[in-house]
């Protein structure tokens, strides 16, 4: 049964099934909002159904665009499609990972396979990952200098204040400097550490989707905002662990870096709290300590190459090396099966 009314703002006649009635919508003739009333007939046809508020209308009404399948975007709150990829409302790039959400198998990985499938990738993407990690680490680079640039101009002028309201300045004057510049290096670690840690959500994002559904695009990028605080409280931890490890002599800090590397990737792509991401990376390290060891080594030297051919080369193989530990992590939680890339 059809709930079918006239919108009350252009008169068109409209359609919608009847378990949406109080549902508010935008109307197809004029987009003005309206409120589905309850199930009453109306003597003649109806020329289109009402779409309901989602960020991907279709001209055509289906089952996939029924509000039983529907979710609130993550950034916005709006109603959308399950199977949106992109909000409407706010233009947020959707996660990817729900239409993988059964898929988390622990795999042991061949190194071998990983750089073949990444270069497969690297290949076929090129230009898509070259620009987007360019991006990816071009953002926090020029937010870094421009904190710079004002710690500088405001230290300058501080110090040029103490010295014309104290005579002279002296030791008034720089511990005024001092204390102006601690509190603006705190300041500024802030606002980079948060810049660094939202890029770093959305090119991880940005990758997976590049690995898992061939079809990122650049917008993908700036998606991390929902993940900010837990990538930022779990950077500060993972820092923090790998700091203490290596005040005891050394091993356990790397031991340590390897266990939860891939925590970052399992919060952006599973969207699971900090602990659960530190004990999901745990668990898919567990058999792949030696080979993610030898990658990294491996990874470190590539760059180093590239940093040798006029440093232009490294341009080219640090979005090589992101994607290689990215394609890693799908690997090992069995989203991709390196042997049949």
């Amino acid at each position: 049964m059809t709930i079918e009314f006239h919108c009350p703002h252009c008169g068109k006649l409209l359609r919608t099934p009847d378990n949406k009635s109080g549902v508010k919508a935008n109307c197809p003739g004029c987009q003005e909002m309206v409120t589905v009333p309850q199930p009453q007939a109306e003597d003649r046809p109806a020329d289109e159904y009402l779409p309901v508020a989602t960020p991907e209308s279709e001209t055509s009404h289906t089952a996939e665009e029924d509000l039983d399948d529907t979710k609130p975007c993550p950034m916005c709150g709006a109603t959308i499609k399950k199977l949106a990829k992109k909000c409407r409302f706010c233009g947020e790039v959707l996660s990817v990972s729900q239409k993988r959400a059964g898929v988390w198998n622990h795999t042991e990985i061949d190194m071998g396979e990983v750089f073949e499938t990444t270069w497969k990738i690297y290949k076929k993407q090129f230009g898509l990952i070259l620009g987007g990690v360019i991006i990816w680490m071009a953002v926090p680079f020029v937010v870094n200098i421009v904190t710079s640039f004002v710690q500088q101009i405001v230290a300058v002028g501080v110090a040029a204040g103490a010295r014309q309201g104290g005579g002279g300045g002296g030791q008034q004057a720089q511990a005024a400097v001092g204390l102006i510049m601690i509190g603006m290096s705190l300041v500024g670690f802030a606002i980079n550490y948060t810049v660094q840690q939202f890029m770093q959500g959305g090119g991880m994002r940005f990758l997976l989707r590049i690995i898992l559904e061939d079809n990122a695009e650049i917008p993908e990028l700036f998606s991390g905002k929902p993940y900010l605080l837990r990538l930022i409280g779990g950077g500060l931890l993972y820092g923090l662990m790998i700091t203490v490890g290596l005040i005891f002599l050394i091993i356990p800090g790397i031991i340590l870096a390897l266990m939860f590397w891939p925590f970052m990737y399992i919060i952006v792509d599973r969207d699971v709290g900090v602990m659960e991401s530190f004990e999901k990376a745990r668990q898919i390290m567990s058999r792949n300590y030696l080979t993610i060891f030898v990658l990294s080594i491996l990874a470190a030297l590539i760059n180093l190459g590239g940093m040798l051919v006029l440093c232009v080369g490294i341009f080219f193989t640090i979005p090589f090396t992101y994607l290689l530990f990215a394609v890693a992590y799908a690997a090992m939680t069995g989203q991709i099966s390196t042997s049949q890339e």
